[in-house]
């Protein structure tokens, strides 16, 4: 294991959320931790940036994100507005030192601009980046880039980094979809290049790639997998004002959700992301208001399914076609939508935990389409049809115990037979219920057409028949 920690010298961690200047990050993002690194480079070789320092940082942006150990919940100062002196303009600084030249006074007024500073206050705790690999290779290169490290997020966060061999260190916040979740942006294959190609030049590259991390509910081994499909994690967009579609629209919204993110994808958009000779690919679900007593039925919001054997390069170019869809179009009537990212405190339906779980009970909010028509209308047929069709789903497990109806469980979902889209495949629809001996990971997504949001089930805690 491969483990960083970071102690702040004066007990606070001064950053803004990024595209929130007013809001204070916590914890620190680890692309915050690879951008000092690579500061720290410069500050070892001066006009030179280090051979092995480099080979280091590019190895290191390379490998999964890394989990972190720190306080979840810590204190907050507020920020108010502060009025400092605003930098000189490029014009007037030319007419200060055409003033001083010529042995005049400069007409320059200073003036003052608004900043803010927010403030977390972590106090004594460290927070710990640990990244599970045991490659020792770049390890001297690693420790030395972290003892420069003089600050992270703000100068006035002045922090004592070091590598710490054989580290015993539970994590609190792990890489992936799940209860409690959050976005940490994290460096991604070309941020190293990225950060030294900016030293003199503007705009700054992008900060990272923003990855979904989930609480640990207790101390988790590093390097143990959460068991899931084929599906890891998904990128959500919600519509911005009230969207007149309900979930039986969703085939329709799926579609042309997928036609807008390949748009902005242009012809290099990888095959993961449109699925030619590409299996799993990227699916295109609709997300729709369903599962409580005040249930409405209508689609909040849409999300891409990342699959998880999606490389790196691939996660990245998947997420910035997404993020790219600012307007969904041709859904049979004039006008268009507004998308935005899904932000945090909004419908409940727009949180990916929503449709990640972890759990052992799950159930149909779309109908599930047999991959084989039952040779009959025995329970028998059925059920044997059923299982095959997970089977052929991918999943890491086989249901313990399955259930299928016409009428969905889900409240506010619609009857299986109401689902007449011609884009949806042919097929015998069906919802279902199913319980797996052991808690599974989704998106989970069973069945023909589970590309474009059929077959999409929700996971329901197994004591509670009123989930919501």
């Amino acid at each position: 294991m491969l483990a960083i920690r970071c102690q702040f010298v004066n007990g606070t961690y001064q950053a803004a959320v990024p595209g929130d200047v007013g809001e204070p990050e916590w914890p620190p993002h680890p692309a915050r931790l690879h951008a000092a690194m690579v500061a720290a480079g410069w500050a070892i070789g001066g006009a030179r940036f280090p051979e092995d320092a480099y080979e280091a940082l590019s190895w290191l942006e390379r490998l999964p994100p890394p989990s972190l150990s720190c306080p979840i919940e810590v204190s907050r100062r507020t920020a108010p507005d502060v009025y400092v002196p605003r930098n000189l303009t490029s014009a007037e600084t030319r007419d200060v030192l055409s003033a001083m030249r010529g042995g005049r006074d400069s007409s320059r007024q200073s003036g003052r601009v608004s900043r803010r500073f927010p403030t977390s206050i972590p106090g004594d705790d460290p927070v710990w980046f640990l990244w599970d690999d045991a490659d020792s290779t770049h390890r001297p290169a690693i420790e030395r880039l972290a003892r420069e490290v003089q600050y992270l997020g703000s100068s006035r966060s002045p922090v004592c980094c070091d590598l710490v061999e054989d580290a015993q260190v539970p994590p609190t916040l792990l890489p992936g979809s799940g209860e409690n979740i959050s976005s940490l942006r994290v460096a991604t294959p070309g941020f190293t290049d990225g950060l030294l190609g900016s030293r003199h030049a503007h705009p700054a590259p992008t900060f990272g790639v923003p990855t979904p991390y989930r609480q640990a509910s207790e101390p988790v081994p590093i390097g143990v997998p959460t068991p899931s499909g084929p599906f890891a994690d998904l990128v959500v967009r919600a519509f911005d004002q009230s969207f007149p579609f309900t979930i039986l629209h969703a085939p329709m919204i799926a579609h042309a959700f997928r036609e807008a993110v390949l748009a902005h994808a242009g012809d290099g958009a990888p095959a993961i992301l449109h699925g030619h000779e590409r299996n799993p690919h990227v699916a295109f679900l609709p997300l729709a208001n369903v599962g409580h007593m005040h249930a409405s039925g209508q689609i909040v919001g849409v999300a891409a399914a990342i699959p998880g054997n999606a490389s790196d390069d691939e996660r990245a170019q998947i997420i910035a076609a997404v993020d790219a869809v600012t307007h969904l179009r041709n859904l049979g009537v004039a006008g268009s939508w507004r998308l935005r990212p899904a932000r945090e405190r909004t419908l409940r339906s727009l949180a990916p935990s929503r449709w990640i779980g972890p759990a052992r009970r799950w159930q149909t909010v779309t109908p599930v389409i047999l991959d084989r028509h039952p040779k009959s209308r025995s329970d028998e047929a059925f059920e044997r049809a059923l299982y095959a069709t997970f089977e052929h789903a991918g999943l890491p497990q086989a249901p313990e115990r399955l259930e299928w109806s016409e009428i969905p469980w889900q409240a506010a979902a619609l009857p299986a037979p109401a689902y007449q889209d011609h884009r949806l495949p042919s097929g015998l629809r069906i919802h279902a219920e199913v319980i797996f001996e052991q808690p599974l990971c989704g998106p989970l997504l069973v069945g023909r057409g589970r590309y474009f949001g059929v077959g999409l089930f929700a996971p329901v805690d197994l004591d509670d028949d009123h989930h919501d």
